[in-house]
């Protein structure tokens, strides 16, 4: 099974998606506190959901203020309360990201049920020294730090050892071999002007 680390990774982050009109935006918020409240995946958040539903009665009861005659309210007293609940929102949508990110598997299914969305985004990491299966039995892909021309080699003892050809990229594939059989590998860059590099450790993998 792959197992290295790819030089581009998915990852699920928690979005929130404020509405502009206050009616919408309450229905929103209450969207969330209902979610949220007694939801077993967020347990350790059940103090800022119940802060979540103090604010959001504060919020419902300054914008019902602005429509009596006279106003008992005010759209700056309205707006204040409608930023602290954004506040609460922003403070749960991080709470939800750290349940979220524990369980990557399922981190859609729980942002959701916490009435949230998500987005993907892709990161890039450092490609590392590492060798894994293919998705064919008996292939080997060994790949090696950082970009460019490297020379590769595989062994058995780490003392008999088999010369690989050289690729132009970090990148190596080995076919052709048996199933259940252990081999290690290592790689080292070709600099310029030909100048060698160091070998890296010894990378063990059971072929699958």
């Amino acid at each position: 099974m792959k197992n290295s680390i790819k030089a581009i990774i998915r990852h699920l982050i928690v979005v929130l998606m404020f509405p502009t009109k206050i009616n919408d935006f309450l229905t929103y918020a209450k969207g969330i506190y209902e979610a949220m409240n007694g939801n077993s995946n967020f347990l350790n958040s059940a103090a800022k959901v119940t802060s979540l539903k103090t604010d959001i009665d504060t919020l419902d009861s300054s914008e019902s203020g602005l429509l009596t005659n006279p106003p008992t309210s005010t759209v700056e007293a309205r707006n204040a309360v409608m930023e602290q609940v954004k506040a609460d929102i922003r403070s749960l949508r991080n709470d939800v990201q750290v349940v979220a990110d524990a369980t990557p598997a399922q981190a859609e299914v729980l942002a959701k049920s916490a009435g949230m969305n998500v987005k993907a985004i892709s990161i890039r990491q450092k490609r590392v020294n590492d060798a894994y299966n293919g998705d064919v039995s008996g292939i080997i892909i060994v790949t090696a730090e950082g970009g460019g021309p490297h020379e590769w080699q595989m062994s058995k003892d780490q003392v008999a050892i088999t010369n690989l050809p050289a690729t132009s990229k970090a990148k190596t594939k080995v076919s052709n071999l048996t199933e259940g059989d252990i081999w290690f590998f290592r790689n080292r860059p070709i600099l310029k002007n030909d100048v060698e590099g160091d070998w890296c450790e010894w990378i063990k993998v059971k072929v699958q």
